[in-house]
């Protein structure tokens, strides 16, 4: 019983939880965006809440479905699609501290054959309305569509 009061205390020590003293605070690769803007001091002050960013994933993903599926049938019924058509279309954006979108970038695009579905998901990109934000949030979505 003792010896695993012991083993329980040492564990607890080494687990410790402090700060690294290495003073490294440059993000490994597998470090993912927590929403946090780290200063030049290394502070994150203004950090957005992980409900808000669900929150933006939910209105990109309706708009995906509402929206979105819009862009796919009229590129299909313009004959740039087949009536079978699916794929996917990667985009990066910055989401404004107004809640509004800028520097939409396509960066993956299995539609090249249809200017007019890449052109009405960048429009609708401009048109989100996300609510305002303590600062710019470099934000991608991958849209999946599938027409039948």
């Amino acid at each position: 019983m003792r010896t695993t009061a012991m083993a329980l205390i040492f564990a607890l020590a080494a687990c410790g939880g402090g700060k690294s003293s290495s003073g490294d605070t440059t993000p490994d690769d597998t470090t993912e965006d927590t929403g946090e803007d780290v200063s030049e001091d290394g502070t994150g002050d203004e950090m957005i809440p992980p409900e808000r960013m669900d929150e933006i994933t939910r209105t990109l993903d309706r708009k995906r479905n509402s929206s979105g599926t819009r862009c796919i049938e009229q590129a299909i019924d313009n004959g740039e699609l087949k009536k079978n058509a699916r794929g996917t279309l990667s985009v990066n954006f910055v989401i404004t501290r107004a809640g509004g979108t800028k520097e939409v970038e396509i960066t993956q695009n299995s539609f090249d054959e249809s200017p007019m579905m890449t052109d009405c998901i960048v429009a609708l990109m401009a048109d989100l309305a996300f609510g305002e934000l303590p600062r710019d949030l470099p934000w991608s979505y991958k849209f999946r569509f599938e027409a039948f």
